[in-house]
C-alpha cells in the first residue's frame, strides 16, 4: 500500500503511520536530497505559537530571498519569496528586509 511522504505501511494496524509510531525499527530510511545537497533535518519544529509545525521551513544559506520547506518535516522542496520580501527564520514566512537581522541590504545590493 503506497503512503504519503513521510508515513510508513504498519502491518498491525493496517494503515500509513509515521515512523515512530511504527512496530516495526526502520533503520536506513531513505532521505530525499535537493540537487543543492539540503536534507530535511530531524526532529520537530515549534512555531512562533509553540505549536508543532506539519511543513517546516528552513533558510537558504546563501540567499535571503530562498528557504526551504519540509513537506510532512520529511520531503524538501524549495522556496522563493515574492519580490522585495525576504525570509525570516523568526516567523517562518517571508517580510520586509529591514525586518529580518542580516538581510535588511539583501536588495539594495542587487542591481
Amino acid at each position: 500500500m503506497p503512503c504519503p511522504p513521510g508515513l510508513i505501511y504498519e502491518d498491525k494496524m493496517s494503515s500509513c503511520v509515521w515512523p515512530a509510531d511504527a512496530s516495526r525499527l526502520c533503520e536506513n530510511v531513505k532521505r530525499d536530497v535537493l540537487d543543492d545537497g539540503f536534507v530535511c533535518p530531524d526532529g520537530d519544529v515549534p512555531g512562533p505559537l509553540g505549536r508543532i509545525l506539519p511543513h517546516p521551513t528552513y533558510p537558504h544559506p546563501e540567499d535571503c530571498a530562498k528557504f526551504y520547506i519540509c513537506k510532512n518535516g520529511v520531503v524538501p522542496q524549495k522556496g522563493q519569496c515574492e519580490p522585495g520580501t525576504v525570509y525570516s527564520e523568526d516567523s517562518f514566512k517571508c517580510m520586509d528586509p529591514e525586518n529580518v537581522p542580516g538581510c535588511e541590504d539583501y536588495y539594495k545590493n542587487k542591481n
